[in-house]
């Protein structure tokens, strides 16, 4: 399962406007004592249709397997 941990505004090249998740996996942990914990896992980021984004510098990101970049409008702090 997935959790969205935080959102960012971005910008392309071309000035349009993309909303970025920051997604952590929520891994199952469970126990005899306690069978509906949770874990914490990877966290990664992505565009809000579901495209894995690769980081490329302090604030830029890129499409997996595209040209195509973004720029965050605030720093990433992870």
């Amino acid at each position: 399962m997935d959790k969205i941990i935080n959102t960012y505004e971005a910008s392309a090249a071309d000035g349009s406007k993309v909303t970025v998740y920051e997604v952590q996996d929520m891994d199952h942990a469970g126990t005899m004592l306690d069978p509906n914990r949770k874990q914490s896992g990877i966290t990664r980021m992505q565009l809000s249709d579901g495209r894995p984004l690769k980081m490329l510098g302090d604030r830029e990101f890129k499409i997996e397997g595209t040209d195509e970049v973004f720029l965050l409008d605030r720093p990433y702090a992870p």
